[in-house]
């Protein structure tokens, strides 16, 4: 006599199968997700660091000097300093952009594709950031990337928010990335001369449950104060095969 499986249990078992998946698929989309960030990153930092070079090439200055003639002098320097708007633009002829936009709030149509000037991004700990420091100036391509210039009290920054607002997680180290401005050369977040070892240790470390959980600015201001969560992944995940 052939045995087989009763209704209940044939029932019993589909709702395994969709417990199981209902927990577990989430987790694997997020993580290929985050994968395809960081990959996305990779190829943006490249552009943008391109772009960067030939227009300091250009002979444009990325930072206004100030009264004592420094520019982009290193992140715990106390005189605040702000990006060059003359640079950016130029900088800016590279791409191909979509929209522009200053301060306050970006909108196509009814929809807000960039954030407001007090919008808080997310920072990988799970807390808040204030935004207007990354983002005075932004700008969306035509492939969707949003790019963000900020200085002011949190000093010169490039960001690039690799999804596009809105559109992901809007995190520090899951799809937004931070660019430290030199007069020279651009450096991620976590690189060496980016950060305040004497705040932070000696490694600017890519975890939840390193650096501050809610945060105004990256680094504090004038990089003296405790790095935002997530925002070291950016130098991590260019360095690490991960």
């Amino acid at each position: 006599m052939n045995k087989g499986f009763t209704l209940s249990e044939v029932l019993i078992t589909l709702g395994i199968i969709g417990i199981v998946s209902a927990i577990t698929i989430p987790a694997i989309i997020s993580n290929m997700q985050d994968k395809q960030n960081i990959v996305h990153w990779r190829k943006m930092y490249s552009v943008i660091n391109q772009a960067f070079l030939q227009t300091i090439e250009e002979g444009y200055s990325p930072c206004i000097s100030d009264t004592y003639d420094r520019t982009c002098t290193s992140l715990i320097e106390s005189a605040p300093k702000n990006l060059n708007i003359e640079f950016i633009n130029n900088m800016l002829d590279k791409f191909n952009i979509l929209q522009t936009c200053d301060t306050g709030n970006c909108y196509n149509g009814k929809i807000v594709w960039a954030p407001d000037y007090y919008h808080r991004y997310k920072t990988l700990a799970g807390g808040q950031i204030s935004s207007y420091n990354l983002s005075s100036y932004r700008v969306r391509l035509t492939t969707g990337e949003l790019i963000m210039f900020g200085g002011s009290h949190g000093r010169h920054w490039i960001s690039v928010d690799v999804d596009g607002f809105g559109n992901g997680k809007d995190t520090l180290g899951k799809d937004v990335f931070v660019m430290k401005v030199h007069d020279k050369y651009l450096k991620p977040m976590g690189a060496e001369g980016t950060f305040n070892k004497k705040k932070n240790g000696e490694i600017c470390e890519c975890s939840k449950n390193k650096g501050a959980v809610n945060e105004n600015y990256i680094g504090g201001a004038g990089g003296n104060g405790e790095i935002a969560s997530g925002a070291c992944c950016s130098a991590y995940y260019l360095l690490n095969d991960k």
